[in-house]
């Protein structure tokens, strides 16, 4: 970001424009949840222009881009950029071809990322860790260990599954004798089921890669 509002400040030298304001959204590019672009939409009043970085900077995916870039054009402002110089961008085929081109580099990189995580879980790793109550993440080692005081809660309640207890009286068991959920919470029917029906406690870990909406249902069966 440094870098980036540097090189936009010497864009505006060469332009004769004075900065008066900053807006700054250090956010994934593929959020539309950005908090300075909105307030500088609601205050776009205020001023002649905007320079950004490069249209790429505006999102990570195309939708995202070409909105906030028509967002920003309706607003009334001229908008810069400082690989394009004194030139205003407009929605025309240059920039589309650069958001598009950038999507593109994304989602080469996204494929690259997932064969090497998919690798990983194939050899028996935990490539995004794993949050199953009752283990611990082992940074940088991508395994994990048992959490020897969150297990005696798991033990508990499988030991009163195996004693003919319902989820309802379970929930009720485990919160009388004081044993809480992962999240510090009473124990209620459903964390129960939760809990019981997850395949890590019989030695299976399913991942899947989060990171590309097209492979979002793709996993990978693993035991430790």
């Amino acid at each position: 970001i440094p870098n980036q509002l540097r090189a936009n400040k010497e864009l505006a030298t060469q332009l004769n424009a004075v900065i008066v304001k900053e807006y700054v959204d250090a956010i994934s590019g593929m959020s539309e949840t950005r908090e300075a672009f909105f307030r500088l939409l609601n205050e776009a009043h205020l001023y002649q222009g905007v320079i950004i970085y490069n249209v790429r900077r505006l999102g990570r995916d195309e939708e995202v881009s070409h909105k906030l870039l028509r967002l920003l054009l309706e607003s009334g402002l001229k908008v810069y950029a400082t690989d394009r110089g004194l030139e205003p961008l407009e929605r025309d085929f240059r920039t589309a071809l650069e958001i598009a081109m950038s999507a593109e580099d994304r989602r080469n990189m996204l494929r690259t990322t997932q064969n090497g995580l998919l690798g990983e879980a194939r050899n028996g790793k935990l490539p995004n860790g794993i949050c199953t109550f009752g283990y611990k993440n082992l940074i940088g080692q991508n395994i994990a260990e048992i959490n020897q005081e969150a297990a005696t809660t798991v033990r508990k309640l499988f030991t009163l599954a195996l004693e003919g207890y319902s989820l309802r009286a379970m929930a009720l068991e485990m919160t009388r004798l004081g044993f809480r959920t992962k999240m510090n919470r009473d124990w209620s029917p459903i964390a129960v089921q939760r809990t019981l029906s997850n395949p890590a406690y019989k030695g299976e870990f399913h991942w899947h890669w989060g990171g590309d909406k097209t492979n979002k249902n793709k996993y990978n069966r693993t035991t430790w």
